[in-house]
């Protein structure tokens, strides 16, 4: 059901959509280090240690895809104070529905305010490995701090003001013209 890896995304597993039963079908993803790496680079964060997937795949009684999964990561950022690097485990449970048609209101299954209107499947095909790249995304500190790290410690001391005004220039210039109070 899992086919192989394509070269567009990282860590993409596509599975078609076609099999997928009401009976939830359960996959383990384990990215290499290979993936691990392009998406450290695509995130900008300084390395991924470890990232796993578990997913659970299940067609609903109103057709729609239901994923049940959870991610497990150990990633390395930078300290937005100090640049040192900081450690952190991630583990986050998500859910995500597709559908193979766009869904729409009038069938009373949803409504645009339901925090689970799906996806769609495109090409016939789900890509669990890129819904939880996307999740490990979504899970990242996007201000990750050292223990310890102190603003008042990163703070540059102020450039001296400058002996120039920024429209001195203007004024000489102003000065300078015809009619002016100068020739008078």
């Amino acid at each position: 059901m899992v086919e192989g890896q394509s070269t567009d995304v990282e860590f993409s597993r596509p599975v078609d959509a076609s099999e997928i039963k009401r009976t939830p079908w359960r996959i383990e993803l384990r990215a290499d280090a290979a993936s691990r790496a392009a998406i450290a680079a695509r995130f900008g964060i300084l390395e991924i240690k470890s990232f796993v997937a578990t997913i659970s795949l299940r067609r609903t009684p109103i057709g729609l895809i239901h994923l049940q999964g959870s991610i497990e990561a150990d990633v390395v950022q930078e300290c937005v104070i100090s640049l040192d690097p900081v450690r952190s485990k991630i583990s986050q449970p998500f859910e995500i529905y597709y559908s193979e048609e766009a869904p729409s209101e009038a069938s009373g299954d949803l409504t645009m305010d339901d925090e689970h209107w799906p996806d769609p499947i495109l090409d016939g095909k789900i890509d669990v490995g890129e819904a939880a790249t996307e999740q490990l995304a979504l899970a990242l500190d996007p201000y990750p701090r050292r223990e310890g790290a102190d603003f008042k410690a990163a703070v540059v001391a102020a450039e001296p003001e400058p002996t120039q005004k920024p429209f001195a220039a203007l004024a000489e210039l102003a000065l300078k013209r015809p009619g002016t109070q100068e020739d008078r």
